[in-house]
């Protein structure tokens, strides 16, 4: 159940948010789920005009006068808010007037209704290109995965950070070994050389006084795939200590060394040799750092995308939604295992693995298992529907006794099987059902309802139209998350 016929669906998929139900003419309600942007809590918004939403709520049974509210909002730091008149509108509700948003500026809101009041708050991106100023895009000389660093010293308690960066493609950031951007990464899809996106954190607990290291592993994604250069970014730090605000951007200044990714590709999956880490790469410690090479800045580093536009991706960004452990593991063919998840996700299996140093674990995923009239069946895997795409991660072992984990963030496959190899060791001892955890990952968009029927088949189906489109929220909805496609639908690409 996937592709644009499921997308056409989205009513009874209750994936997407929709527009809140209003007890029109409840008394004595109170506001509840505030949203700007349809945002909760946003950080980063560049919109100069934001509007405001929110659901209202009355106890049971009352009914009869008009759900009035009004909103005000108050800049960080300042003594009193921007009020707006009362009305009962409970979206698209406007900025009051006379508030004027400021770059990288932090924000509360708070509606009050007949009933009660409730607060909330936003932050602003950077509102200019002026804000950028300094910020060069930085790539490596090389078009493969890379490490780059900065080291920068800070004076003083840190009381607001934040980082803007943009990655066209798949990245991971990180502050003093420390990923700032969650476990799937850095994420962005965008007609690259018209509009890149860029991400906002809130980076406060993760710098110190003394000696930081902001470190950025970039991969290809999307950027890559349509050849438009070496990975890439763009970023800007801001700090303050004390009355100072300091910003770090990407320039000359940073450095680049070698990713232990080989090969990253959308399509095709990752290779990662763990030999090839350099420890403690994005940490003050790093004595190995001392020998990387200054990265490449400016038109010179992304050439295609020079006159782009910086936006902020203010949409739900990509997550981790839900996790899968396998229900059995079959050995179809000698050395080959294949473990069953149930369910047909997007995202990747993370590898928890104990092994000899340069031993090979191969993970190929599929969406079924080989039946007729493709083959016979025999328990492996079908990846027939692939067509180009190979679907398969590899990882290669440094041999550390305590063991060792791999999750294959620059890439995504849709599967429910995941058939495992393993080469280049002489231990005997078949892998186990918890070697292997499927973790779905999608556009973080909450599930607004349900539906549930008498007949047990319809109920199959609701649930197979969720799960289809669910697996094809990737920053856009897609068509296909599993073969040599996942485009947005109805898009051309020239």
């Amino acid at each position: 159940m996937k592709g644009s016929a499921v997308a056409c669906m989205l009513a009874l998929a209750g994936v997407v948010r929709g527009a809140p139900v209003v007890r029109s003419g409840a008394t004595g309600v109170t506001p509840v789920d505030l949203r700007v942007n349809y945002l909760d809590t946003p950080l980063g918004i560049d919109d100069l005009t934001p509007t405001f939403s929110w659901k209202v709520a009355a106890p049971e049974g009352t009914r009869g006068a008009v759900a009035s509210c009004s909103l005000a909002v108050k800049e960080e730091g300042a003594l009193e808010a921007v009020l707006s008149a009362p009305s009962n509108a409970t979206q698209f509700v406007p900025l009051p007037a006379g508030v004027t948003l400021k770059s990288d500026t932090s924000y509360t809101y708070t509606v009050t209704c007949t009933g009660g009041s409730a607060t909330a708050s936003f932050s602003t991106g950077l509102l200019e290109a002026s804000d950028w100023a300094g910020a060069d895009w930085i790539s490596s000389t090389n078009n493969a995965a890379v490490l780059m660093r900065k080291k920068f010293t800070v004076a003083g308690e840190v009381t607001r950070a934040r980082i803007f960066v943009a990655v066209p493609g798949y990245g991971q950031v990180s502050l003093n070994g420390q990923d700032v951007d969650g476990e799937a990464g850095t994420r962005t899809w965008s007609q690259y050389d018209m509009r890149t996106l860029y991400h906002t954190y809130d980076v406060t607990k993760h710098l110190k006084s003394g000696e930081n290291v902001f470190g950025l592993h970039i991969g290809e994604g999307w950027y890559g795939m349509w050849g438009y250069g070496n990975p890439t970014a763009k970023a800007v730090l801001r700090y303050t200590s004390g009355d100072k605000t300091t910003t770090v951007v990407t320039d000359g200044s940073w450095t680049e060394g070698a990713s232990p990714v080989l090969m990253d590709s959308e399509y095709n999956g990752v290779t990662y040799d763990a030999n090839q880490e350099t420890e403690g790469w994005d940490t003050a410690a790093c004595a190995a750092c001392s020998s990387w090479t200054p990265v490449t800045t400016g038109a010179t580093a992304a050439p295609k995308i020079a006159n782009t536009t910086l936006s902020s991706a203010s949409f739900a960004p990509v997550k981790p939604m839900h996790r899968f452990t396998a229900k059995w593991m079959r050995e179809p063919s000698p050395g080959t295992y294949v473990f069953d998840f149930t369910q047909n996700i997007a995202g990747w299996v993370k590898l928890k693995i104990k092994g000899t140093k340069n031993t090979t674990v191969t993970l190929r995923h599929a969406e079924a298992l080989m039946h007729p009239p493709y083959g016979p069946r025999d328990g492996n895997i079908y990846v027939g529907n692939l067509r180009s795409a190979k679907a398969t991660d590899t990882y290669i072992l440094k041999g550390d006794p305590e063991g060792e984990e791999f999750t294959p963030v620059f890439t995504q496959h849709g599967f429910r099987y995941v058939e495992m190899k393993i080469t280049g060791t002489d231990d005997p001892t078949p892998p186990s059902l918890d070697m292997l955890e499927a973790i779905n990952i999608r556009s973080g968009l909450e599930q607004s309802g349900t539906a549930a029927f008498s007949d047990l088949m319809l109920n199959q189906v609701q649930h197979n139209i969720l799960w289809g489109q669910a697996d094809n929220l990737m920053m856009v909805p897609t068509d296909c998350d599993n073969r040599d496609e996942r485009l947005g639908c109805e898009y051309t690409h020239t």
